[in-house]
């Protein structure tokens, strides 16, 4: 499975990187993160979960919703094609424009949780998706490369395939995310 918005040379943690650094401080598009279940307004430094979504003909993410700490696992969300939607865990910080005398609330130490590429309509965490996707071009020429020695090239390719097994435990996104959510725990 690709996702649509890299290219096939791109690897999972390539991809996962790029998003990454478009959510360092992003913004909650309002002066205060209010968690969806509770209504509690979270302050600087407080665990919260987003959710972000792109549209595949923008550039950044928007976030979606927040939940506070409580209520992390209790996100409800219809996975759509033609958006990049992820689960992100962080923390609320503050930025100061002193030039224009504002501040906003953004998100800080984005982990991010779970990925619902665009071309998918259920989402996955990061080390399902780079199952599902297998390996990229460049670790396959590694592979090949590395059989330099005489040895059978057909070998490494074989080799490379065995680590695309399929993936027969996925779960609905929600369960997964909350059976991680425990093992951290």
């Amino acid at each position: 499975m690709y996702d649509s918005n890299t290219s096939n040379e791109e690897t999972i943690e390539e991809s996962i990187g790029n998003d990454k650094h478009q959510l360092h401080c992003i913004g909650f598009g309002a002066d205060t993160a209010i968690c969806q279940e509770c209504s509690a307004k979270l302050r600087k430094g407080e665990s919260v979960t987003v959710y972000a979504v792109r549209p595949a003909s923008e550039p950044g993410f928007e976030v979606g919703f927040v939940l506070c700490e409580e209520h992390e696992n209790e996100f409800s969300v219809v996975w759509s094609r033609g958006v990049r939607e992820l689960i992100v865990r962080g923390r609320v910080g503050r930025v100061l424009d002193a030039g224009k005398k504002a501040s906003w609330k953004v998100l800080l130490d984005p982990e991010i949780a779970l990925v619902s590429p665009s071309e998918a309509m259920e989402a996955y965490s990061v080390e399902e998706l780079q199952e599902i996707r297998g390996p990229s071009t460049a670790e396959i020429e590694a592979a090949v490369a590395g059989k330099e020695d005489g040895s059978d090239v057909n070998e490494a390719v074989t080799e490379i395939n065995q680590l695309q097994e399929p993936a027969d435990d996925i779960r609905p996104a929600a369960e997964a995310f909350s059976e991680e959510d425990q093992r951290e725990r």
